[in-house]
């Protein structure tokens, strides 16, 4: 391990660009390669990193780079890509290098030790008939962590809190060794985790040597059987800490799901006797609050993937898991302005990872937008409504159309908000300079149209990309407030301290209230890195300080936050964080539901709906995320 503490500039080429200007901070080149920046903020994460396998070179500065003060440059590139990570070191502070050695790797204290504790006790989950021979049965290779007997052998269960390649590889081992033993053969396995990677099931399957996947939730992420793969009963879990539900705060309450559904939410001094007896061997949380899974309506991408520009689904996910592993559980993916062969060509990829549940549907901001107020939407694009357009998107999008945006006094506004209502999509107003006579009569007509449905127009992001109020001009502002206050639609707000000043943001909830506003990131590709240079749609974005706006013209080009950081900024802006929650979790919740009928609810901690939770502390920083019950890896 080495490590430098330097005054330095980086720079990232390659998928993206990002810089980071000159500033102190920590370099860490370890034994496998990679090189990680680190600052003095920032938790965990570095700031740049390349992971292996890379190549570090050491060289000289140029001469201009010499006069700029640059004493020393590092150029790390990837092997796999043409990615370049360049360091330029301005002056060296400390530089120091151990040998750390071969690490043990991580000692089992706390999910998987659990898990593990679990299934001894209740090891009747594996099926009639068996029980316990011992934890960590002693092998030439390691210890197994649980050996039972079975009526027609034994059973080798191999525990893991994530299930991948790795953890099935070492089960077959331990099988391979175990079945030369006569007096435990024939032995079989169970590959049991919270969740286990599509990789890890089909090896496991492909092995046939009896290793078969299951979770102590639900079987490899699937609520049936697969070949290969056995099913086994779920087993009750539980958290406690401060449980924030749409009504209230419960200072001392616990969280109970088993598989995918909530079974038990409250006071932990309420519980029932068989609740009571799990909660008690979960410590109590005081510094530790409980949220229902974050959900976005409104999100362009992350973690350096732009969504507008996704050609496959590895690339979409890797926007969808930026905000996950930040405790979005559900989102939509949001498209800009764009051809219209290219709005089909995206919607077919993200109508693929919607049928993967991995979203909850695709939201098309334009083309049928109002160009005085098109914002960060490419102009060469936009065009009147088109209700073939819309048919033709919902039609590839497979049902999974969920939202667009459209501007109401556009010329074909009226027939494109039909066809979308007949998709069953929901209309969104925004990107409008429509006057408040125009605005009244697409809220009316809207509103008469979904009447006795459940389903409710939303508005795009509140205040942006809009007409402002004016007391002689007033637009459209105040008239989709009166329509909110009377329960008709629901606002969307970027509350992420750029886009809308948290003071009105506090006064717009307490007008309207916290179930009809939906709190949202409009997140691009730059959420969760660093400032640099980066894509919307067809147009180029500069973030800098957090802030992205267009490269030409310096309109604001979507947001960086994850939906953690608005509901952060909204509760210290004076809003209770009862309501700050509600807004970014079952308020954008039920929008999404009112177009999908009977499907499991979300959003809420409430027994029977999904069991996806955050857990953060006292600062609201997340600390683990569960979704349908299973934790969300954290790591990058």
């Amino acid at each position: 391990m080495r490590i430098v503490i330097a005054t330095c500039s980086v720079d990232y080429t390659g998928r993206l660009t990002a810089h980071l200007p000159l500033a102190t901070r920590v370099l860490m080149v370890k034994a496998d390669g990679s090189v990680l920046v680190h600052s003095d903020g920032g938790s965990y994460k570095p700031l740049n990193w390349m992971t292996p396998p890379c190549t570090l070179t050491e060289s000289d500065p140029s001469p201009e780079q010499r006069e700029a003060g640059v004493q020393a440059v590092w150029t790390v590139r990837s092997s796999k890509s043409d990615d370049r990570l360049i360091v330029s070191l301005h002056e060296v502070l400390g530089e120091h290098s151990y040998e750390l050695g071969v690490d043990p790797g991580l000692v089992k204290d706390g999910v998987e030790a659990h898990l593990q504790k679990l299934l001894a006790e209740q090891i009747g989950v594996l099926g009639d008939g068996h029980s316990l021979v011992r934890r960590e049965y002693p092998t030439a290779i390691g210890p197994v962590d649980i050996l039972a007997r079975a009526d027609t052998g034994h059973v080798a269960v191999e525990i893991k809190r994530r299930g991948d390649i790795d953890g099935v590889e070492q089960l077959t081992r331990y099988l391979d060794l175990l079945n030369r033993d006569p007096l435990l053969a024939p032995v079989a396995g169970v590959f049991a985790a919270q969740e286990i990677k599509p990789q890890a099931r089909v090896l496991a399957t492909d092995r046939g040597s009896g290793a078969w996947c299951s979770t102590t939730t639900r079987c490899a992420g699937s609520t049936t059987s697969t070949p290969g793969c056995s099913e086994r009963k779920s087993m009750v879990q539980a958290v406690r800490g401060r449980v924030i539900t749409p009504e209230q705060e419960i200072p001392d309450g616990g969280v109970c799901w088993e598989g995918d559904r909530l079974t038990w939410v409250g006071a932990v001094a309420d519980a029932p006797a068989d609740v009571a007896a799990e909660l008690a061997t979960v410590p109590a949380a005081p510094d530790t609050s409980l949220l229902p899974g974050l959900v976005d309506i409104h999100n362009h991408g992350g973690g350096g993937a732009s969504i507008p520009a996704v050609e496959d689904t590895v690339e979409a996910l890797q926007a969808v898991t930026e905000h996950r592993r930040h405790g979005t559980t559900r989102m939509l993916a949001s498209l800009v302005t764009a051809a219209p062969e290219v709005l089909l060509a995206r919607a077919a990829v993200l109508a693929d990872l919607a049928d993967a549940g991995e979203i909850e549907g695709i939201h098309s901001e334009g083309p049928f937008l109002a160009e005085s107020r098109c914002g960060a939407q490419d102009p060469t694009f936009l065009i009147d409504g088109d209700p073939s357009l819309v048919e033709q998107l919902a039609a590839t999008a497979r049902g999974h159309l969920a939202t667009m945006t459209v501007a109401p006094e556009v010329h074909g506004a009226d027939a494109a908000l039909d066809a979308l209502v007949e998709a069953g999509a929901l209309p969104s107003i925004g990107h409008t300079d429509a006057a408040s006579e125009t605005t009244r009569a697409a809220v009316e007509r809207l509103t008469a149209r979904l009447a006795g449905s459940g389903r409710r127009v939303t508005v795009t992001h509140l205040f942006n990309g809009m007409r402002p109020l004016h007391h002689r001009d007033p637009g459209p502002i105040p008239v989709l407030l009166a329509a909110a206050r009377r329960g008709e639609i629901v606002l969307e707000l970027i509350a992420d301290g750029v886009h809308v000043h948290p003071e009105l943001v506090r006064d717009i909830i307490a007008t309207v209230g916290a179930e009809n506003v939906a709190l949202v990131t409009d997140a691009m590709a730059a959420a969760g890195m660093a400032d640099g240079e980066y894509r919307l749609g067809s147009l180029d974005v500069r973030v800098a300080e957090g802030v992205a706006r267009l490269a030409h013209g310096g309109s604001i080009a979507g947001g960086t936050a994850h939906l953690i950081d608005v509901v952060r900024i909204t509760a210290s802006g004076g809003v209770p964080l009862v309501d700050a929650v509600r807004s970014a979790s079952l308020t954008p919740a039920e929008v999404l539901r009112s177009r999908r009928g009977g499907s499991t609810p979300f959003g809420a901690l409430r027994a029977g709906y999904r069991a996806d939770i955050v857990v953060v502390d006292s600062d609201l920083q997340v600390q683990r995320v569960i979704r349908d019950g299973q934790d969300v890896a954290r790591g990058r």
